[in-house]
């Protein structure tokens, strides 16, 4: 069911992307070295919480290939879910230029996960102290629980395979999906869309 949605929503977007393909005014779209790209977007996971995420990347090099339509980008990735998950990453995109306006381009990131738990501790030092010092004739004091909020730190690594259509030679919109397997720490959500702007 899960390939069958990605299929869909793949197919949809390069459809519309084709169909509406129309070459804004200006420039032939292919990224160059120097270039670089902020975004900003929501992703879906298996939790009910969607992901954010803010993304930047810098073209290294432009002009690759037989065809010179491909770019080689490294940047930064910063995800963040409700309150208790947290990714920082390093990113690196292979991008190759379809059209003026629709690119396509296979992500990899790596980097570090935080996950945040609250949890409730009951002090254990001391026991003899909460019976008053003897067990017998004693009264019994109340030990207060603590609530602690632990961080655990995690390797966050994972894939996507992304597409990026241009409205202006600024703006425009992504999607990225992650199968996230066979990489057991995956930290992109399945599907991501948002919005994309190229300085």
């Amino acid at each position: 069911m899960k390939k069958l949605l990605y299929s869909l929503v793949f197919a949809v977007i390069l459809g519309v992307s084709v169909m509406c393909g129309r070459a804004y005014a200006g420039g032939d779209g292919k990224l160059s070295a120097g270039q670089h790209m902020v975004g900003a977007g929501f992703g879906l996971k298996i939790t009910i919480l969607p992901q954010g995420s803010l993304i930047y990347d810098y073209v290294v090099m432009s002009d690759l290939f037989k065809h010179k339509n491909a770019s080689w980008t490294i940047g930064g990735y910063f995800g963040m879910r409700g309150l208790t998950s947290y990714h920082f990453n390093v990113r690196t995109a292979l991008r190759f230029q379809l059209t003026r306006s629709f690119e396509m381009y296979v992500n990899l990131q790596s980097g570090l996960g935080l996950f945040l738990m609250k949890q409730t501790v009951y002090p254990t030092e001391n026991l003899s102290s909460a019976y008053g010092g003897s067990y017998w004739g004693s009264t019994l004091k109340p030990v207060e629980p603590e609530t602690k909020t632990v961080v655990t730190p995690y390797f966050d690594i994972d894939y996507a395979i992304g597409m990026r259509y241009s409205f202006t030679p600024h703006w425009g919109m992504y999607c990225e999906m992650s199968p996230g397997y066979p990489l057991p720490n995956f930290c992109l959500p399945y599907l991501s869309l948002g919005v994309a702007y190229r300085i």
